[in-house]
């Protein structure tokens, strides 16, 4: 260690300095070629839970914030100068940034308190040409460009009620439309014309 008057402290390990005070805050230094490691431990760090650290360095400049609860290093966020930002849950990568926006690796589920949500609007497009939202009682899709909107499917295209699953109408490829009443179908058109059932 050394103590320089009106000047910084340092700490050393092995004769490489590791750390250093400034007028406004300190530097934590890793080995030359080495990553810098930041160890945060709660509670005397005597559960693998209480165990954190941020890293620097791994890989290529990134740094990261890990924790040790299954008993190994395992990230929880990483940021990439010039580049992504990343976000785990165990382990596994769940959301990223990229050049165009971010990229989701499985569902989005809102589960904060729905007011908040209400008239909040997903918005699509580089002219926010679609947007998709609730605004406290019903729900909406709105094409707000000049272009068309399109529902595309495979096979076909089913309206349903919700809860019950009830048909309300179909769209078949190569095939009929069909709307229903009460989940049966009314009416159906077919490469002869159209069916009515019943009155």
């Amino acid at each position: 260690a050394t103590f320089n008057m009106n000047g910084a402290v340092e700490l050393y390990n092995d004769n490489v300095k590791t750390f250093e005070t400034m007028s406004h805050g300190a530097y934590l230094y890793g080995p030359e070629g080495g990553t810098c490691n930041l160890y945060i431990y709660s509670d005397e760090g005597d559960d693998n839970a209480d165990k954190w650290r941020i890293r620097n360095g791994d890989p290529g400049g990134s740094l990261t914030i890990q924790n040790y609860a299954s008993g190994a290093w395992e990230t929880s966020i990483e940021c990439n100068g010039d580049g992504n930002v990343e976000l785990y849950y165990d382990g596994s990568k769940k959301i990223e940034t990229t050049a165009g926006g971010i990229s989701v690796t499985g569902g989005i589920n809102l589960t904060t308190n729905l007011s908040m949500l209400d008239n909040s609007e997903l918005k699509l497009g580089t002219g926010d040409d679609l947007k998709i939202y609730h605004d406290g009682s019903n729900s909406y899709i709105n094409d707000t460009s000049t272009g068309e909107l399109y529902i595309q499917g495979d096979g076909f295209i089913g309206i349903r009620a919700y809860g019950t699953g009830e048909n309300m109408a179909k769209f078949i490829k190569d095939g009929a439309v069909e709307l229903y009443y009460n989940n049966v179908w009314k009416l159906q058109t077919s490469s002869l014309g159209l069916s009515i059932n019943g009155h």
